[in-house]
């Protein structure tokens, strides 16, 4: 996904938008049973919350 981005959006530093889609996968419905557990683990990663 992040290539996509990458090409409609030329000008995005390619790092944070492949940070940010590996991110996103953390917590991915698809990915993953129970996304508000998987989200608040990511928070309390980074130390923030705005679930």
């Amino acid at each position: 996904m992040h290539k996509k981005i990458l090409a409609t959006e030329p000008e995005a530093n390619a790092q944070i938008v492949l940070i940010s889609a590996y991110l996103h996968d953390t917590y991915d419905e698809k990915l993953v049973d129970d996304v508000l557990m998987q989200k608040n683990k990511v928070a309390d990663f980074f130390d923030f919350r705005q679930c």
